[in-house]
């Protein structure tokens, strides 16, 4: 499913800001010793600029006016404001779909190097003392979280579920 922004992790997890900064800071630190995340995040995000560009030279009448004909100057207006609302929904669909291939997985990866119990895989919250389990979310046992020999979850970071 399409979100307007990635699911880092299980919506139940509540971090405090410093502690959402630490796990970001190691998610970008793993990424950019991941040459081939880079590279792919960079070739999505840089597409609908290449499209952008592509459109823009392919019909220049339409991106060009006369600066003395005032209805000329206002359609370009309105297909210049039409252009960037649409390169704008398209840029942020694809800069969405990049971090979800890309930087999500490193985030869930400095989660558990944080000993936060969290699937690999969907981000969702497990449960610290079932060594070996499967993801009660997706069913993964991908580098299972809850290794016992992981640090417990501080308790900061423990959020009980509502009754």
């Amino acid at each position: 499913m399409m979100r307007f922004w990635p699911r880092f992790h299980d919506p139940a997890l509540r971090l405090t800001l410093p502690q959402r900064w630490r796990v970001h800071w190691r998610a970008n630190l793993l990424m950019l010793r991941c040459p081939r995340d880079l590279i792919i995040f960079t070739a999505w995000t840089m597409g609908p600029v290449v499209l952008l560009f592509v459109l823009v030279e392919s019909v220049p009448q339409v991106f060009s006016a006369n600066a003395n004909d005032p209805a000329d100057i206002n359609r370009l207006l309105l297909v210049s404001l039409l252009t960037l609302a649409v390169f704008f929904g398209i840029q942020h669909v694809v800069f969405v779909a990049a971090m979800q291939q890309t930087y999500v997985p490193h985030v869930r990866r400095a989660l558990v190097e944080r000993g936060i119990p969290v699937c690999l895989d969907c981000g969702q919250l497990l449960p610290p003392e079932t060594p070996g389990a499967r993801c009660p979310e997706c069913g993964s046992d991908r580098g299972s979280a809850t290794m016992t020999n992981r640090p417990k979850v501080p308790p900061s970071a423990r959020q009980e579920p509502p009754r």
